[in-house]
């Protein structure tokens, strides 16, 4: 369980990120473990955020970062997930982000694509930047 200060510096933690991105987390769960999984997570996060109702996420729409990196602790937590699984959740997510889907379908070549990517990483979040340090495109 979460302790009330780290939920504190969770929360304190600046910047913001697209609703999408909550959603794409718990596409991720339902995909993995059904509605029962949703259910579970849904019933943990009020427990610490009473306010917070992913019902209420919209896509498009920014959200305190500190709320994806709870929800990320929340999901690892719930189903004692490790740190090979966390990375499966990430490379699925632009197959489940509602964002990633409606700017992916602009490219037409795989290497477009991956040269693009970065650039839209302020379009899911506020902080931070994505790099591509090498990109093998036959593999």
């Amino acid at each position: 369980m979460i302790e009330k200060k780290e939920l504190k510096k969770l929360l304190k933690i600046k910047g913001v990120v697209r609703g999408s991105v909550l959603k794409t987390d718990l596409q991720y769960v339902l995909d993995k473990k059904g509605e029962e999984g949703i259910k579970k997570i849904k019933r943990e996060i009020k427990k610490i955020v009473p306010d917070f109702d992913y019902n209420e996420v919209k896509n498009t729409d920014w959200y305190p970062i500190g709320w994806r990196a709870l929800s990320l602790l929340i999901i690892i937590e719930t189903f004692n997930w490790d740190e090979e699984e966390v990375f499966r959740m990430g490379q699925a997510a632009p197959k489940n982000s509602f964002i990633a889907k409606t700017i992916l379908r602009f490219f037409v070549s795989l290497k477009k694509t991956v040269e693009e990517i970065p650039k839209y990483w302020r379009k899911h979040y506020s902080v931070g930047k994505m790099v591509n340090k090498k990109v093998d495109i036959k593999n």
